[in-house]
């Protein structure tokens, strides 16, 4: 049997949990604990109850996460919902309220968590492997281009040095509030809300008309070719009835967020619309992805899609404004600034997001969408925004890598359970959404 460690504060609940897990765990347990004193080596899980530290237990799965490689779910009182999240962030596998009925299904938690667990442990060896194999491909085929221009003289690379100073320089910008940060559409957070709450057609259609542009915009594409009926719409409650709530969401997300694609210098317009186009198309695809994958959560997956990006908006901007307030610096060389956006947009892309306080799969899906092999826990939602991030480039709005399409695509597909035929007949859909809809920058 596997060994299993209970962390409670009470004997007596001890005692309950070691009963209801003792048919299928060698149970072992632990009433108190100081740090540096974790020795969890033979266990093959962590039950962790929320009142064994003063710190709800959080200070103890640090410690643990820090040294081993466990599942480790946590136990949460039923009043204090903070508590889980904060869990889920220093990387639990899981939680589960303390109620009347958890010794039932502690068990089958416990099994489901232990299998899982595995198989997301191996799952992300075959991408490392993949990534690794992908990144041998990629250096071959450039040593190959190296042979065949070797008469033409390489390009000098940007000092190390340069990036870490631009690096440190936004970061402390960042956290002094020295930054003129984007703010999350009024729109987009208003429609959120009546959707939660369950609102029908009329009252989002009252929202939406007190925003004029969002209004005609919406009312355009319920008119456009994919969506039009017998009769032309011109309110938006016929646009939203044509739509659908939950199309109607996905659009409006979208005419929202173009106006956040703005910048100072000119110079910087071509990148904004490469990455506003690529945007776009990451959405639809990780929502086509999403669908086929049956993921309840599909339309949080277009929004994460839309923004899986926003680190390289926000790092734009305030490029833009440091070399607008320091007139002698010497402005990026594009394959500078690509470089570095490439390398840094999740970091800040995650820090845009829990500020704005979105959910915390968008703020992952930012930061993890291309380093799945990082990230503390695969969920679906996030393999959809991995999968139509790479979509997206494929039908042409963004840089395509073949070699990292072949090394990544099967294990993304196969956790999902798409067949990557399927995963290819959306391909032309897609397109024809992005040529018929898509919102460019004006």
């Amino acid at each position: 049997m596997k060994n299993v460690l209970i962390c409670n504060s009470s004997p007596a609940e001890v005692n309950l949990l070691r009963v209801a897990l003792g048919r299928k765990f060698a149970v072992h347990s632990l009433t108190s604990w100081k740090p540096g004193s974790a020795d969890v080596s033979d266990m093959k899980a962590i039950v962790v109850d929320a009142n064994f530290t003063d710190l709800q237990g959080l200070d103890f799965i640090a410690e643990v996460n820090a040294g081993s490689h466990l599942p480790v779910l946590i136990i949460t009182p039923p009043d204090d919902p903070h508590c889980a999240i904060a869990a889920l962030r220093i990387g639990v596998f899981n939680y589960l309220v303390k109620t009347d009925r958890i010794y039932s299904v502690l068990e089958m938690a416990l099994v489901e968590a232990t299998e899982k667990f595995n198989d997301d442990d191996e799952l992300k060896r075959v991408i490392i492997a993949q990534k690794q194999r992908a990144a041998e491909l990629e250096r071959e085929l450039a040593r190959l281009k190296d042979t065949q221009s070797a008469a033409t003289p390489a390009a000098p690379e940007p000092p190390p040095g340069d990036h870490q100073k631009l690096f440190d320089t936004i970061n402390g910008r960042l956290s002094r509030g020295e930054v003129n940060l984007p703010s999350y559409p009024e729109s987009s957070m208003k429609l959120a809300h009546l959707m939660r709450n369950q609102a029908g057609i009329g009252p989002v259609a009252r929202m939406l008309e007190g925003d004029v542009a969002i209004a005609a915009k919406l009312i355009g594409i319920s008119n456009s070719a994919r969506y039009r009926g017998l009769k032309a719409n011109s309110t938006a409650e016929q646009a939203i009835s044509v739509l659908g709530l939950s199309t109607t969401k996905n659009y409006v997300d979208l005419i929202a967020n173009r106006a956040l694609y703005v910048v100072r210098n000119p110079r910087y317009l071509p990148v904004l619309r490469e990455l506003w186009e690529h945007s776009v198309a990451c959405a639809h695809a990780s929502k086509a992805v999403a669908d086929l994958a049956r993921i309840e959560a599909s339309d949080e997956v277009f929004s994460m899609g839309m923004l899986h990006d926003i680190g390289k908006l926000l790092l734009t901007q305030i490029i833009s404004e440091i070399e607008a307030e320091n007139t002698s610096m010497k402005p990026l060389e594009e394959n500078e600034l690509m470089a570095f956006l490439q390398e840094h947009h999740g970091y800040f892309g995650r820090k845009l997001l829990e500020i704005w306080k979105l959910p915390p799969m968008h703020a992952d899906a930012a930061q993890y969408h291309e380093a799945l092999d990082a990230a503390p826990a695969l969920t679906k939602e996030l393999f959809a925004v991995h999968l139509g991030n790479l979509l997206a480039k494929k039908i042409g709005y963004g840089t395509f890598s073949q070699e990292v399409w072949d090394a990544e695509i099967p294990a993304s597909a196969a956790h999902l359970k798409i067949d990557l035929q399927k995963l290819a007949s959306v391909e032309k859909d897609i397109l024809a959404t992005m040529k018929e809809n898509n919102l460019p920058l004006d």
